[in-house]
């Protein structure tokens, strides 16, 4: 208390609360504001309106992030025609206590036009946690100008914890 202590914590119990205020002391505050995208229904066209708004971004020179969150979509990448570029999809992440750092974001995923893209894997199914979206969600606030999220139609836990951080 007389140094001024706000907490203690037990090793290694405590490894992930203690991670994460070191990855929050060494990173600078989230700054991008977070748009999702969710569709009514099926065909609505929600994934090329996200596709739409972080190309439109890119294009008046932000930094913009996509993000995946649709895992019976398809993924992202492809419609963008980056398929085929090596670079992170979310099974790949390399998570470190439930934190994502911001420069797997800026130098780890698929980038085309000044875009980056967190996609959904084709090939093997993808299960997005909540702890999972909200590490991708804030590391993608620190590393872009904005972030867009492309929802599935059922908004269930996973997606109330991106919900929660959207601007729009």
């Amino acid at each position: 208390v007389e140094l001024g202590a706000e907490h203690v914590v037990l090793l290694p119990e405590g490894e992930a609360w203690l991670v994460g205020r070191l990855v929050d002391a060494a990173a600078p505050p989230a700054r991008a504001p977070v748009l999702g995208v969710v569709g009514g229904c099926g065909g609505a066209g929600a994934s090329s309106l996200a596709i739409a708004l972080a190309v439109t971004a890119a294009g008046h020179g932000l930094r913009p992030v996509l993000v995946d969150a649709d895992p019976f979509g398809g993924g992202l990448d492809l419609p963008l025609g980056l398929e085929a570029l090596s670079g992170f999809r979310w099974p790949d992440l390399p998570w470190a206590a439930g934190r994502l750092p911001a420069s797997v974001i800026e130098a780890g995923l698929p980038e085309g036009g000044g875009l980056r893209v967190l996609a959904c894997t084709r090939h093997e199914p993808t299960t997005l946690t909540p702890g999972a979206l909200a590490a991708a969600v804030d590391a993608a606030r620190l590393a872009g100008d904005l972030v867009v999220v492309d929802l599935p139609r059922r908004v269930g836990e996973a997606e109330q914890v991106v919900l929660a951080r959207c601007r729009r």
